[in-house]
């Protein structure tokens, strides 16, 4: 029996899992550990032996009492899957030629969901994150949360961005050129570092408090 979840209901009561996901989890925890790797790589919802992402959440979470770096790259991997398929905001995707990309807004978005979902992660990995007991119970539910949270924060940021200029024969101060020329805002190293978005976000907002005095 998969071990009872933790957090509990302002009424007192305890998190409980679906019905179908215990009875999943149940079959699962009898399989041979390279099995259970094997059916967490199928990606397609439909198939007869796909995972829930509840239950390779649940597997995840339990493998921090494991040893093998290797299975949890595996079910790490596949999580990851799940949570950038459940961030993808429906409507968001398109295709340039036969290859297919998503708006900028919708990379935005799915970006910032999967970065607070490795947080919560994280912090579990490190104890035991109660919060992340909801995605245990309703993993479609618990995205759609995270991600609505998400695109409410991308819309709110991008309304605060102000136009370099508000003339079209205004000219741009030199050092915002000297800034500009040496700026790739497209440094996928920079983006995804933590501590880069960080200055970033606090430059953004001296310079709105600026403008407004």
């Amino acid at each position: 029996m998969a071990e009872p979840l933790r957090m509990k209901y302002p009424n007192g009561v305890t998190y409980q899992r679906r019905d179908e996901i215990e009875a999943v989890l149940a079959k699962l925890e009898e399989l041979p550990r390279d099995q259970l790797m094997e059916r967490m790589k199928i990606a397609t919802p439909s198939h007869p032996d796909f995972i829930p992402p509840e239950c390779v959440l649940h597997f995840v979470r339990k493998s921090k009492l494991d040893n093998s770096d290797r299975q949890f790259q595996i079910m790490y991997r596949a999580l990851m899957a799940r949570v950038e398929k459940a961030a993808t905001v429906p409507g968001t995707r398109h295709y340039v030629g036969d290859k297919e990309a998503m708006t900028l807004r919708g990379a935005a978005i799915a970006d910032a969901v999967v970065f607070q979902f490795e947080v919560k992660l994280t912090k579990d990995r490190n104890g035991y994150l109660e919060g992340l007991d909801y995605y245990e119970v309703n993993f479609a539910s618990a995205l759609a949360s995270l991600r609505l949270t998400a695109r409410e924060k991308v819309d709110r940021e991008a309304n605060r961005v102000q136009p370099l200029s508000y003339d079209d024969d205004e000219s741009i101060s030199p050092a915002v050129e000297k800034a500009a020329g040496s700026f790739n805002p497209f440094d996928q190293e920079k983006i995804d570092d933590p501590a880069y978005r960080s200055v970033v976000g606090a430059a953004i907002k001296r310079l709105q408090n600026k403008n407004e005095t």
